[in-house]
């Protein structure tokens, strides 16, 4: 039973002098990811032109989607000024991560604190979780483009001058017309260079962008689905770790680690394997592998089998809560 001693010294089993050792991180380790990161999208990139071959250029364009979904797992590290200690340097980074998968980043980072508040309930939660109700929902689901539909209809309806409720003071507001400059830029530049040398830039950027859509599915769906809700969640069951391997965890900036980073969102990403090495036994789901993963899930849908209890029923735009309420810059609000 702990004292009060112990609450003192400890917050949900880890010591708090170690929990605060944690959520330090030195730039430089984050520079030289991002370095390793994108030099590995490019050369993987460089090896399909030089063999150019299609048994070469098809695992290579699922490995650069797979890295473009680290691209958003680091802007959501940046979303809760984790990547680096300065504000700013999270502030400019999330951006340039964020713009290439095509999110702008103050839009994503402010409607994903409305998840980290609601998650537990799921009543308001701007990321939907619950069960499948069949195979058909799940395949459908796979594009993932409800996700991003919903946050481009929310970037062009900010260019009017109505922003998500969830945008509520100025700064916040600026924060996403910035953004939006900043993806309008890349737009543009990626436009011009796809004229320029077509086939290029679709091999290197267009192609691993459409496969990127449902891999987002696919690392994203373990996190909270079919997990425990209500009245008796609480941060050790309502989300799912996937401990995966080395190389997976570290091209997705460990956000394998959902259970652990929901626990401690504050703790840098690099130190969650540590945060699981000291908790994880605690957590009630934890999962080796997403193929396994999706493979249990896609066998429970074949047999028909139920969830533990009554979750909501996902249907294909599961991902994302896209009954938002417009407010404009004088506060009248209108439903879309």
């Amino acid at each position: 039973m702990e004292t009060k001693e112990d609450v003192k010294t400890l917050r949900d089993g880890i010591p708090i002098a170690e929990l605060q050792q944690l959520s330090r991180r030195p730039m430089w380790k984050s520079i030289v990811q991002t370095c390793v990161i994108v030099t590995t999208y490019l050369a993987i990139g460089c090896t399909a032109f030089w063999f150019n071959r299609w048994e070469v250029w098809i695992p290579i364009w699922f490995c650069q989607a797979f890295i473009l979904s680290g691209f958003l797992s680091a802007a959501h590290d940046c979303t809760h000024s984790t990547l680096y200690d300065s504000p700013r340097a999270n502030r400019i980074a999330g951006a340039l991560w964020a713009s290439p998968v095509l999110i702008n980043f103050s839009l994503y980072k402010y409607h994903h604190l409305v998840h980290h508040r609601k998650y537990k309930s799921l009543e308001g939660d701007s990321e939907l979780s619950g069960s499948f109700p069949n195979l058909w929902a799940y395949i459908a689901s796979l594009p993932t483009l409800a996700f991003f539909t919903a946050f481009w209809k929310m970037s062009w309806m900010a260019t009017k001058g109505l922003y998500p409720d969830f945008i509520k003071t100025s700064s916040a507001r600026r924060a996403v017309d910035r953004d939006n400059w900043i993806q309008l830029g890349w737009l543009l530049l990626i436009a011009v260079l796809t004229i320029i040398s077509p086939w290029f830039i679709t091999s290197l950027y267009w192609i691993p962008m459409i496969i990127y859509f449902p891999m987002t599915f696919l690392t994203t769906t373990p996190e909270h689905y079919d997990c425990d809700w209500g009245a008796g969640a609480n941060q050790w069951n309502n989300t799912r770790t996937v401990t995966s391997n080395p190389i997976f965890r570290y091209y997705y900036w460990n956000s394998n680690y959902h259970a652990e980073h929901h626990l401690y969102p504050e703790i840098q990403a690099c130190n969650y394997p540590k945060v699981h090495q000291l908790i994880g036994s605690r957590f009630k789901y934890v999962e080796k592998s997403y193929i396994m993963f999706h493979l249990k899930l896609i066998w429970s849908l074949l047999i028909g089998k139920k969830p533990l209890e009554e979750l909501p029923k996902l249907q294909p735009n599961h991902k994302i809560n896209i009954n938002v309420t417009y407010i404009n810059t004088s506060d009248k609000i209108r439903q879309q």
